[in-house]
């Protein structure tokens, strides 16, 4: 308050003097504002967004896989969608996919099924064009194993978020469905089918 009342002395006295003189006693466009005009209150805090449910609904018919999302977050929330099957290199313990589906898109879309191809012949030819390209590199390698089931996946990721309410790396983001990683939040779901080759 002290502060307020040092800067609006100033064209105060400057009207005071005005008005003595015999000068117009209309108060200066700078001056103090009328005791009556209320301040503007603080902005309150952003509310949570709350995810408690992100889960995804598998259904294989065939050499077809019916994949949707339930879940509770907005239609517009990115999300990042992975269908694939993991395999071992000869001499190398480290775990590698390659991917039946792969997609960016929103929560809206996928609430409906969508049907992904995962025939068997389509994930080898798959596999087989990346080693000759890996080959291509002096990187080739020989498959060791390959795992029986097929992974379904989908995220919310971390940034690449349209809607504000996320805010920066989903700080907003709050919820049973959530988890947070490296200082920031964001919410996945998985499903796995066996399903040997």
């Amino acid at each position: 308050m002290g502060k307020f009342l040092r800067v609006a002395l100033i064209p105060l006295l400057a009207a005071m003097s005005l008005a003595g003189c015999g000068g117009d006693s209309t108060p200066p466009a700078n001056s103090t504002p009328p005791a009556d005009v209320t301040p503007t209150p603080p902005v309150s805090s952003k509310e949570p967004l709350i995810c408690d449910q992100f889960e995804l609904v598998t259904a294989i018919s065939g050499e077809t896989m019916q994949l949707s999302l339930e879940t509770d977050l907005p239609d517009d929330t990115i999300i990042s969608i992975t269908v694939n099957r993991s395999y071992w290199e000869q001499g190398n313990s480290e775990e590698y996919s390659r991917p039946y589906f792969e997609e960016k898109s929103t929560v809206g879309e996928w609430r409906r099924v969508h049907e992904i191809d995962i025939s068997s012949e389509r994930w080898k030819q798959n596999l087989k064009n990346f080693q000759a390209e890996m080959s291509k590199s002096s990187l080739g390698f020989e498959v060791a194993r390959i795992s029986d089931d097929i992974e379904a996946r989908i995220v919310a990721p971390i940034n690449g978020q349209t809607n504000p309410g996320f805010g920066e790396r989903n700080k907003y983001l709050e919820g049973g469905a959530v988890t947070e990683r490296y200082g920031a939040k964001l919410v996945e779901g998985e499903s796995q089918t066996r399903r040997p080759l």
